[in-house]
C-alpha cells in the first residue's frame, strides 16, 4: 500500500466522496439515509460524512462506591459447593 499503510478517513467515513456536484447528487438520490451527514470540504474534495461523534457523552452521572450493600455473606441463603 502506498503511504505507509495509513488509511485516510474520508475514504472509511464518508458515504460519498468526489467533486462538489457528484457528492450533491449522491445526499439527493440518498434522501433519508443521507440525514444528519454533511458536505464537508477537504483540500478541494468534497465529501458526506456524519460530524463526529465523542466518545464519553456526559449523562451527569458519577460512579460511586457500592460498598457492602450488595453482599452479606452471613445470608442463610448463601450455598458453599
Amino acid at each position: 500500500m502506498k503511504g505507509g499503510g495509513l488509511r485516510e478517513s474520508i475514504w472509511e467515513e464518508s458515504i460519498a466522496v468526489g467533486i462538489k456536484k457528484f457528492v450533491e447528487w449522491t445526499e439527493e438520490v440518498l434522501g433519508r439515509k443521507a440525514k444528519g451527514r454533511n458536505l464537508v470540504e477537504k483540500k478541494k474534495i468534497f465529501h458526506l460524512r456524519k460530524h463526529p461523534v465523542p466518545n464519553m457523552a456526559n449523562f451527569g452521572i458519577k460512579n460511586d462506591d457500592i460498598g457492602g450493600e450488595n453482599s452479606n455473606l452471613n445470608d442463610s441463603s448463601y450455598i458453599s459447593i
